[in-house]
């Protein structure tokens, strides 16, 4: 029984004001925590690379073992999947820090999903925007 992590970042415009968002549900399809992070003036790539990160530090923190991982962003799931090499020094730092993380639990898969099977995670990433205000919401 897996967790599914799900991922957003957006800048707007590219580069422009960013923020990064994750959601975590259940294997029963439960929403378990919010998170998302104000970065300021950053790419969108950063902001996707952001996400994961902060929902990989809060998946830890919530002790889930077991993870599915979907994001919209092409670039980072096959980046992380070692499909596509990283390039961007900026990047590179936060990659290295997911891999890090990745050890620590079991990863089921790692898949592109379209915006509109990330739409909860998007949401947040808009939200945050309009805050510029961070936040972890828990639900357990």
């Amino acid at each position: 029984m897996s967790y599914l992590l799900q991922f957003d970042g957006l800048a707007a415009p590219n580069p422009g004001e960013a923020t990064a968002g994750a959601v975590l549900f259940s294997p029963e399809g439960k929403l378990v925590f919010e998170v998302a992070q104000y970065l300021g003036i950053q790419t969108n790539n950063y902001a996707e690379y952001t996400a994961l990160l902060i929902g990989l530090k809060q998946a830890k923190l919530n002790n889930i073992k077991t993870i599915r991982i979907e994001g919209d962003s092409n670039l980072v799931i096959q980046q992380v999947s070692g499909k596509w090499k990283v390039k961007e020094p900026a990047l590179k730092l936060i990659f290295e820090q997911i891999i890090k993380l990745l050890i620590d639990f079991k990863v089921e898969s790692i898949r592109h999903v379209y915006r509109e099977y990330n739409k909860h995670a998007d949401a947040l990433t808009n939200e945050c925007l309009e805050s510029k205000s961070g936040f972890v919401r828990s639900y357990l």
